[in-house]
């Protein structure tokens, strides 16, 4: 949905076009401040594969919020993967080769580095935005997979229904508390009819209150990465 969009859903709620919403103006406001608070719990992972490189990989231009977890990307061109052992072992003992010595000498170092590998971690990261600094062992591989939580810059780039509903319902909340203060402003003892601001002040911060205590819950439920 786009900015304008929530706008109008506020205002349809509210009885626009038939009720007069005095604070119409703020409206827009008021969906930028739900989109900032709601953004804050939105954990939508996405998956980025980009060449790899020892000096630091910058995600200016892929919008990054936090990194998760980082894969090693497979390369689709090679036939055996030479970081196997068991796959190596085969290998260079059913070819009786000059290259035998070779690959036994390739495949001793290749168990050192599973031995290196066992003892530490591979991958290990930093995320110093935008800068994403990644450890490997050798081999190092020409591209990663990275799992990170985008960067939203504006309600339009929220995609999920069910974030989407949060906006609206917390754009609604706050536009009934600026209306109801609007319209309590002031008290007509004289008149035959009276102004909803209380009752929409009370049914705002109601609304506002309950939406904050599920965003909460929500971020408590832990997700393990493995």
């Amino acid at each position: 949905m786009t900015r304008e969009e929530f706008i109008e859903d506020v205002k349809i709620s509210l009885g626009a076009p038939i009720v007069e919403v005095e604070v119409e103006k703020i409206i827009g406001k008021l969906v930028d401040k739900a989109f900032r608070e709601v953004s804050r719990y939105i954990v939508e992972t996405k998956f980025l594969t980009i060449p790899y490189s020892t000096n630091g990989i910058d995600l200016t231009k892929y919008h990054v919020n936090s990194v998760i977890q980082i894969f090693r990307t497979r390369n689709p061109n090679r036939i055996a993967d030479f970081t196997d052992i068991f796959a190596l072992s085969s290998v260079y003992n059913t070819n009786a080769t000059a290259t035998n010595l070779m690959m036994s000498d390739y495949v001793y170092r290749t168990q050192l580095h599973q031995l290196k590998s066992a003892m530490s971690t591979d991958l290990d990261f930093t995320y110093d935005k935008p800068i994403l600094h990644v450890a490997t062992f050798y081999p190092r591989p020409n591209s990663i997979t990275i799992a990170y939580i985008p960067e939203f810059k504006d309600v339009s780039d929220v995609k999920e229904q069910f974030w989407i509903n949060y906006i609206q319902r917390l754009a609604l909340a706050f536009t009934k508390e600026s209306l109801g203060r609007v319209r309590g402003k002031y008290k007509l003892s004289s008149s035959l009819y009276t102004l909803d601001g209380d009752t929409l002040v009370s049914e705002g911060i109601a609304e506002r209150d309950a939406i904050r205590t599920e965003l909460n819950d929500l971020s408590d439920v832990v997700f393990p990465i493995d």
